[in-house]
């Protein structure tokens, strides 16, 4: 049940970060403020730095062995992903593998950040 709170607080913030992100950039290149090749290398920063939050959240919450937990997190993010790939009927190749494999490196990254960031010595 730990597990399930500790990820859900992750899930919110990472997909809160795509969805602000994604309908700010959706708005502006609907203006033609900003062109398509600024909207891919947006589209990727957005992905990596919100599974970066992701997995730095699930780092804080840990206690020990946050790369793991990192791990777990990306998988689930992965699996995900993948089931959302096979209803829009898109077919895997390598450019889909390299995109989870960055996916898995910044949430696990971010995991391994996030216990580095908790504060080991409380105040009695």
């Amino acid at each position: 049940m730990n597990f399930i709170k500790k990820t859900s607080k992750s899930w919110a913030y990472t997909f809160g970060i795509i969805a602000v992100v994604t309908l700010i950039t959706t708005i502006l290149n609907y203006f033609n403020i900003l062109s398509y090749q600024i909207v891919n290398i947006i589209k990727v920063i957005t992905i990596v730095l919100s599974f970066l939050v992701g997995g730095i959240l699930i780092g804080r919450l840990s206690t020990t062995k946050a790369w793991l937990e990192g791990i777990k997190l990306s998988i689930m993010f992965i699996l995900t992903l993948t089931i959302l790939n096979l209803f829009m009927h898109t077919k895997m190749d390598w450019r889909n593998l390299i995109y989870y494999l960055i996916v898995s490196i910044s949430t696990t990254l971010g995991s391994m950040i996030g216990i580095n960031t908790v504060d080991t010595k409380k105040s009695t």
